[in-house]
């Protein structure tokens, strides 16, 4: 029986959800990168972080945070190369979404009545 999937903290959601090639053709075909993996990239390429650093702010381990780098940057690589769509699409568990405080750093539920209020 497989793990049970755990939930991965997503700081901030893309302000796009998608990109599409300016080829002027129109291309059916599409890649899916889930949040967790726009995440990953966001964390190590953009934000400059370690593996170990990215892995602690998803609240997942060092190995598992290279494996979702390491299948966003196939997909987006993909698309890029062979002009293909790109979706940023909600993983399966999104239920389960947590965000960061950006003052404090406490983790609260965004579908829920949580909230952070903090005072800082």
């Amino acid at each position: 029986m497989p793990r049970k999937k755990c939930i991965k903290i997503i700081d901030r959601h893309p302000e796009n959800e998608g990109f599409l090639p300016i080829s002027g053709n129109e291309c059916s075909e599409r890649i899916e990168l889930f949040l967790e993996e726009y995440e990953a990239i966001r964390l190590i390429d953009y934000l400059g972080l370690s593996h170990e650093e990215a892995g602690v702010r998803m609240e997942v381990s060092r190995p598992t945070i290279t494996r979702i780098y390491e299948r966003a940057r196939k997909k987006i690589s993909t698309a890029l190369v062979d002009g293909k769509k790109l979706l940023i699409l909600p993983a399966d568990y999104s239920t389960n979404f947590r965000q960061r405080c950006n003052k404090c750093e406490q983790t609260f539920s965004q579908n829920g009545n949580n909230q952070c209020f903090c005072n800082k």
